[in-house]
């Protein structure tokens, strides 16, 4: 997020973050999305397999949000499509709310910030929803991730999005766990075995 460099930059990358939006939802976004505050308006008509949800906005997002909320128009698109003012140099954009963003344009711009950012591994749009399912999951669990990323299914969510524990993660996990300390087990006394069981089924 630190290497955005122009506010569409940082939308692009804000968005698919940190509210999970795919790349189809982040070219249809228009202001209209943003109308209700502390809230990311993902409607039917943009939403995959026409699922609407709506996603809350988290800190990080926030500042973003706002500037999206006092300088879009309601039927301006987030993100809008664009084209260099001056060819064949192209330093230049014009850009044109009516319009929205080319799929090829978001997947360069994602690209572009991960370069600046130092980031060696090939970044593309989808992996920043990775990214934010995989932390929601962790935190607030499968349910609440599979509503907040639009998935018809938690299988969907636990299998695709959901990435596998590291060793800290692990260790976090089971710090301060004890068999002793688990709900009584093991028992510190262990009762006398009957020697034949009251229905006359031998004890095992």
């Amino acid at each position: 997020m630190d290497a955005c460099r122009t506010p569409r930059e940082r939308r692009v990358i804000i968005l698919g973050v940190c509210v999970g939006a795919r790349n189809q939802e982040l070219r249809g976004l228009r202001g209209e999305h943003f109308a209700r505050d502390g809230y990311v308006w993902i409607s039917s008509d943009i939403g995959k397999g026409g699922r609407e949800r709506w996603v809350p906005v988290l800190e990080e997002a926030v500042e973003t949000v706002e500037d999206i909320r006092t300088s879009v128009g309601p039927d301006d698109f987030v993100i809008p499509g664009r084209r260099p003012s001056n060819p064949p140099w192209n330093t230049r954009w014009r850009e044109y709310p009516d319009r929205p963003s080319s799929p090829q344009a978001i997947w360069r711009t994602v690209q572009e910030v991960a370069i600046r950012a130092g980031i060696a591994a090939h970044i593309h749009p989808h992996l920043l929803r990775h990214a934010y399912g995989d932390n929601v999951a962790k935190h607030a669990g499968l349910r609440a991730a599979q509503a907040l990323l639009g998935h018809a299914s938690v299988d969907t969510t636990a299998s695709t999005y959901i990435d596998k524990p590291g060793l800290d993660e692990l260790t976090i996990s089971v710090h301060g766990f004890t068999y002793r300390g688990s709900r009584g087990y093991p028992p510190t006394e262990h009762p006398e075995m009957p020697l034949e069981a009251t229905t006359g089924i031998e004890p095992v």
